[in-house]
């Protein structure tokens, strides 16, 4: 047997080892894909709807809406009579009074025992409380913060998925077209070393044509390590095996129109629904609530109530008596705590209030740099739309050259090259601007699955 024979047969095995491989490790995929529900091609709406299904910061903000909206209740609850039931059960060294004494004359003396049962039932209800209406706005401001720090944070988790999505797609596409110009590197080297075998391709073009193939080679390797990472981070946000997110899972998906809403329509819209706009200016309102509770505190606070009260022993002696009364609470002297509780609070409205103003600023700011991008994004697209079939006809020209003999294997290499930089370009100019409309859409707060269903097409 050749040598020539022996290689190809080794290379034969080799590539049959491998190919059992990938298809044992494409069987697993899908075997992983299928026990977790994720057999189909995965959309980016499908990927959209399972992060907000799942992921715990989502999750955490609905928690804490729901607690915030519980506290309302329990702010209100002021507002309310209460009712209260005690009980003692005491045994003392020497004997004691059953239950009070309400006269002198030795029929009115009572019973004595060690060992006294006493319960009380009494009803209160706080007349006036000069921090209570405070603290029910304070409860209800929180409440919406809460409830819009909620939709915020399911808003930001669309365009995390949305970003990460694209990645995914822009650096599978860039890989195939790398795969693309190593293929045309390798049928070059080919090329000449059929050229080198009949006399006519000097020993340096095959040196040169192999050198750029095995370049093109390295470079494969990092562009599917990157690839990966991208893989790896959807399927985190998404919480599924990463056989869910490869790449060849995933349905490309391109803008459904062109149409790019006036600047004055976006800032209305981020005004009247920017859910982070929203929580700002309800922390506010909250920290406003909370300086007129503190400074409700000035005030005395005013109560009526109404007792039954119920001693017994173990000899079976025993009293029931009822009493009622009003209450007047008033702190003379707190060591300065309520002046500096005052100030504290006034310090915070002022801090909330300025941090809403901010809020604002860095929105209008964001619509801004995200309405630039798009039409950055939309130019750059266009142009290199143009220029990627000029290189596509540049390279056809330069193959053309190189097979009858006019050409140089360096212009056609150079061509291939210029190719794949525009064909990358491109494709990241289309991505970019997918990722600028859903960033304008975020900070108009306008970013939901509503959203992605009516702006984004899959693409077959």
């Amino acid at each position: 047997m050749t040598p020539a024979r022996r290689d190809r047969n080794g290379r034969s095995g080799a590539v049959r080892r491998r190919t059992a491989a990938m298809l044992g490790f494409a069987t697993a995929a899908v075997l992983a894909v299928t026990d977790r529900g994720m057999a189909e091609p995965l959309t980016l709406h499908a990927a959209a709807e399972r992060a907000l299904a799942q992921y715990p910061s989502v999750q955490a903000a609905a928690a804490r809406r729901d607690q915030a909206q519980k506290a309302i209740g329990v702010a209100k609850a002021d507002w309310f009579p209460s009712l209260a039931l005690s009980g003692t059960a005491t045994r003392y060294e020497e004997p004691m009074l059953v239950y009070p004494i309400h006269g002198f004359t030795p029929s009115l003396v009572p019973p004595f025992a060690r060992t006294l049962y006493h319960a009380t039932l009494e009803l209160g209800y706080t007349v006036f409380d000069g921090a209570r209406s405070g603290r029910v706005r304070e409860a209800r401001a929180r409440a919406g913060a809460a409830g819009a720090s909620a939709g915020a944070t399911a808003q930001e988790m669309l365009q995390n998925v949305v970003l990460s999505y694209l990645q995914v797609l822009g650096r599978r596409e860039l890989l195939a077209a790398h795969d693309r110009r190593l293929e045309a590197l390798r049928a070059e080297r080919t090329r000449v070393e059929h050229l080198l075998a009949t006399g006519r391709a000097a020993e340096v073009d095959r040196l040169q044509a192999d050198a750029e193939v095995q370049r093109a080679e390295a470079d494969r390797v990092e562009r599917v390590a990157v690839l990966a990472l991208a893989e790896q981070e959807l399927a985190r946000l998404l919480d599924v095996p990463a056989e869910a997110t490869r790449a060849s899972e995933l349905v490309p998906v391109v803008l459904a129109d062109s149409i790019l809403a006036p600047a004055d329509s976006l800032s209305a819209a981020a005004e009247a629904r920017n859910p982070r706009l929203q929580q700002a200016r309800a922390a506010a309102a909250a920290s406003e609530a909370a300086a007129a509770a503190a400074r409700g505190e000035r005030w005395p606070e005013l109560g009526i109530f109404a007792r039954e009260n119920y001693w017994n022993d173990d000899g079976g002696n025993d009293a029931l008596e009822w009493s009622a009364g009003v209450q007047l609470v008033y702190p003379l002297f707190t060591g300065g705590a309520r002046r500096a509780a005052i100030a504290a609070a006034g310090a915070e409205a002022q801090a909330t209030s300025a941090d809403a103003e901010t809020a604002a600023l860095e929105i209008d700011r964001g619509l801004d740099q995200a309405r630039s991008d798009v039409e950055e994004a939309r130019a750059r697209g266009a142009s290199l739309d143009i220029a990627v079939r000029r290189f596509a006809e540049v390279v056809r020209i330069r193959k053309l050259t190189l097979e009858t003999g006019t050409g140089t294997q360096v212009d056609y290499l150079d061509a291939e090259a210029d190719l794949l930089d525009a064909q990358a370009r491109l494709i990241d100019s289309r991505h970019r601007e997918i990722a600028a409309r859903s960033e304008l859409a975020l900070h108009s707060g306008q970013l939901d699955l509503e959203w992605l269903r009516r702006n984004l097409e899959n693409r077959p």
